[in-house]
């Protein structure tokens, strides 16, 4: 199995990037062979998408930008699961996820492998899904999964606000559902 993981967040010790590093420890768990690969787009020269189509004509069809981003794109045609795992800023993703998700236009969506499966995991500072704005960006990856024919197999948001207990709770939670991933 491969796993391609986004860290949306620029903060490697945060609460993302501790949902995101919890639900892999449930992932190694049942599958010891899993193959697993991290992209920090804060740490890549990944520029915004230029909406220039290069990539859908002409040949070869490929992105133009000559940028860190072009190494992910062979990663996410040949993961079996791709978890975004994304902070909530200003009700959406961050921008270093946007930009990532951005750069995926330039794919082949026509030759994308179907059946992939997709992990949507979210910290946010708020006390739920909609009045953080964590429900827009679940609204967007699921229309990007049915674009691109894969399943969305999961969803998760974290509230900073809750208690510790709660969110410890809640991190035992995304552990137990990394361990039932079975590709």
């Amino acid at each position: 199995m491969k796993i391609l993981s986004v860290l949306g967040s620029p903060r490697k010790d945060g609460n993302t990037a501790e949902m995101l590093k919890t639900y892999i420890e449930g992932v190694k768990t049942k599958n010891q062979d899993v193959d697993i690969t991290t992209v920090y787009p804060s740490e890549e020269d990944i520029r915004p998408c230029m909406g220039c189509n290069a990539c859908k004509g002409g040949s070869p069809k490929a992105c133009i930008i000559d940028d860190d981003m072009k190494k992910y794109y062979d990663e996410l045609n040949k993961a079996d699961i791709i978890i975004f795992a994304t902070p909530v800023y200003w009700f959406t993703m961050s921008s270093q996820m946007k930009t990532f998700i951005d750069r995926m236009y330039g794919l082949d969506f026509k030759n994308f492998p179907s059946g992939k499966k997709l992990v949507l995991l979210m910290s946010f500072g708020d006390n739920d899904m909609i009045s953080s704005g964590a429900v827009n960006i679940s609204n967007s990856m699921r229309q990007m999964a049915k674009f691109l024919g894969m399943e969305f197999l999961l969803e998760y948001g974290i509230s900073s606000n809750h208690s510790k207990k709660k969110r410890m709770k809640a991190l035992e939670e995304i552990r137990d559902l990394g361990m039932r991933v079975d590709v």
